[in-house]
């Protein structure tokens, strides 16, 4: 392995080097059981009506009604379809990208 300069490390800064990103990594690991074991994520038999209120009103859904059933019966879970299309503001950027690329290869070309 070698250093910024092009030089080989010694074993020595590797390990020390190494110790560190594996303390950092159980640092992490911690940091995100204790916010997990502080902050639980919601149960969804309690987040009651209001939640159904908010989804029933949720344009993304194609039929909350039938979506939303097998919830307001108690049930934990419900099957649903997922459509799986890009939001038109992603289909500009993704066009702008490519229309931008276009002018940078024509740019090198012509240089």
């Amino acid at each position: 392995m070698k250093n910024d300069k092009g030089l080989p490390q010694s074993k020595d800064r590797r390990r020390r080097t190494n110790a560190y990103h594996i303390a950092q990594a159980v640092a992490l690991s911690l940091l995100l059981v204790a916010v997990f074991a502080v902050f639980p994520c919601p149960d969804s038999s309690a987040a009651g009506p209001n939640l159904l209120a908010h989804l029933r009103g949720n344009a993304k859904l194609h039929a909350p009604d039938d979506i939303l059933a097998d919830f307001e019966s108690g049930a934990p879970e419900t099957s649903v379809i997922i459509l799986l299309q890009p939001a038109a503001a992603a289909k500009d950027l993704a066009a702008r990208l490519i229309l931008h690329l276009i002018y940078l290869f024509s740019q090198t070309r012509a240089i």
